[in-house]
């Protein structure tokens, strides 16, 4: 059983964007029902049984894909974004300080970034600051070896 269970878990679809579609989904078919209710409530009489299915099935339709597309592109831009801090910060594990975070966002990724920037300044300083004291203890070293 748990060899089933970690398989469902390596196959199921993970990420910003698969996070919103599932959520949009749950959300258009709520909208959905209670778009119906409200037409049921309001209809005068019988409702028919064709309106009553192209309500049910083509309002949480309608809602999906017209906030899918609102959304969509904002979603992966923000992706992108991770996706791209993700990178930098890579190379700055693999030691590339020369690199220069590039985001241009007005929320808090770009919050995020700019105090990533201001990291990678301060570690700049701290690695100049080391090989400036290593420089100096290899000339103290090199002086003690020639005066002796």
């Amino acid at each position: 059983m748990p060899l089933i269970k970690k398989l469902i878990t390596k196959l199921r679809p993970k990420g910003i964007l698969w996070e919103f579609f599932q959520r949009q989904l749950v959300g258009a078919l709520a909208a959905g029902l209670i778009i119906f209710f409200c037409i049921y409530l309001i209809w005068p009489g019988d409702m028919d049984l064709e309106i009553a299915t192209a309500i049910v099935l083509g309002s949480p339709v309608v809602v999906f894909l017209s906030s899918w597309v609102s959304w969509y592109k904002y979603l992966r831009n923000l992706k992108q974004s991770i996706n791209y801090m993700g990178r930098y910060i890579l190379e700055l594990k693999r030691g590339n300080l020369n690199n220069r975070l590039d985001i241009h966002r007005d929320d808090e990724i770009q919050d995020l970034g700019e105090r990533l920037e201001e990291l990678t300044k301060d570690y700049k300083q701290q690695v100049r600051a080391s090989q400036k004291k290593i420089n100096e203890n290899k000339d103290l070293i090199a002086r003690a070896e020639r005066s002796c």
